[in-house]
Formats: C-alpha cells, structure tokens, sequence
C-alpha cells in the first residue's frame, strides 16, 4: 500500500491569516482542542463536498465521516436539497417571521414520530435550553435548578 503525502500549504496560509483575527485561529472547539489549535498545528481548509467526499484547499480529497456534524444526511450537494433551497430562497429567505413552511415541518415531524405531539423549533442552542428550562419549571413546578459545569460532568 502507498503511503501518500498530503499538501496542506493553503490550509497553512489560511490559519496564518486566520490567527491575526480570530481568537485561537478557529472558531469551533470541533476544529481544535478547546481554547484554540495547538501551537504547531493547524486545521484544514476545505472548499467543496459532493456526496458524502470533501476537498480541501489543497486539493485533498477525504470521506467526510462528520457529515456537517450529522446535518448533512443526505450528503453534499444533494441535488433535490439544492432544488429546495433555491426554490425558497427565489420566495423568501430569513424574515425572522412565521410562515407555512415551518408548520409544514412540524406536521412532517408529529406525523413520522409517534411520541412527538408537539414540536418546537429553534436557532440556536440557548434558546433551546431555555424552552427546556421553561418546560421543566411548568412540568414539575419547581423554579430552582442544577448548574452542570466542565465537561459532560455534574
């Protein structure tokens, strides 16, 4: 078996410019270990992905096991995925209002999972944790909750 070299001098460039602007060079704990990469290292720079393959800038080509961290789950540039965003994105991108589409979802959604009665959607992360804090507070009725810090401790 040959043991193939990779080139990962753009990647290298990118990081260089990178650092001068981004605090710790990445903006993710899932492109370096938490705080930033380590000194020495870089990430690698991509640029495309069909399929469940991705391209770095160098012009490496890998199986993406990430997948989008599971987002992608029909894989990159999918071509009935791409026919759908266009087609809203020609009707309405980010109003940050309610529309049809996203009842569409959640009867798609209370339809294919029988346990699901109600859903509700969100954007980020904090927003979700308060819906469970809010939940959690009505279900129980207790107002005073446990603060897990550290990672995946409590």
């Amino acid at each position: 078996m040959e043991n193939k070299s990779f080139k990962v001098e753009k990647s290298k460039e990118l990081f260089d410019r990178a650092w001068n602007t981004i605090a710790g060079g990445v903006n993710s704990i899932a492109r370096g270990p938490h705080g930033g990469v380590i000194p020495g290292t870089h990430p690698l720079y991509f640029e495309k992905g069909i399929g469940s393959h991705i391209w770095d800038v160098d012009g490496n080509e890998y199986i993406d096991y990430l997948i989008g961290q599971g987002t992608l789950l029909l894989g990159y540039a999918y071509p009935a995925v791409n026919e759908a965003i266009i087609d809203q994105m020609n009707k309405v991108q980010h109003t940050g209002m309610s529309n049809e589409l996203e009842i569409k979802v959640a009867e798609k959604m209370v339809n294919h999972m029988p346990c699901a009665e109600l859903v509700m959607m969100s954007n980020t992360g904090t927003e979700v944790c308060t819906f469970a804090t809010r939940i959690a507070r009505a279900q129980t009725g207790k107002m005073k909750m446990i603060k897990c810090l550290g990672w995946m401790t409590c």
